[in-house]
């Protein structure tokens, strides 16, 4: 048997425009599967993967105007307690969802990022 468990990290990102001031700063949460020996573990596989994730898109936009993904950071990792199932699927890395927010400040974006009380306004990304 595996010493190995699974967890789910909290990774922030955001979208930056290259030139110029924005108003919005969107930013997704993106939860995303990791298989590690312990949450320490794990966190650090997060940084390493949301810093990659971060930098795999060069032509982004926003509002027609050149952009950039930022990696923001790790906002929690939660061990994933397997009581009914037996979670042997290789899924490290796999992102399973994430929330869409949009923050008014760079601020704000640190404070959530650090687990700290912000205002956000979450927007429901409607799939029709």
């Amino acid at each position: 048997m595996s010493d190995k468990r699974w967890y789910i990290a909290s990774i922030l990102v955001s979208y930056r425009v290259k030139n110029g001031k924005q108003e919005i700063y969107p930013v997704y949460e993106n939860f995303t599967l990791f298989y590690a020996k312990n949450r320490k573990k794990a966190w650090k596989k997060a940084i390493k993967y949301g810093k990659w994730y971060a930098n795999i898109d060069d032509k982004l936009k926003i509002d027609g105007n050149p952009a950039y993904t930022k990696y923001e950071g790790i906002r929690k990792v939660i061990e994933i307690i397997d009581d009914e199932f037996d979670l042997k699927i290789p899924l490290d890395g796999l992102e399973i969802s994430y929330s869409y927010m949009e923050l008014s400040s760079e601020e704000a974006i640190q404070n959530l990022a650090k687990g700290r009380r912000v205002t956000v306004e979450y927007i429901d990304m409607d799939e029709s």
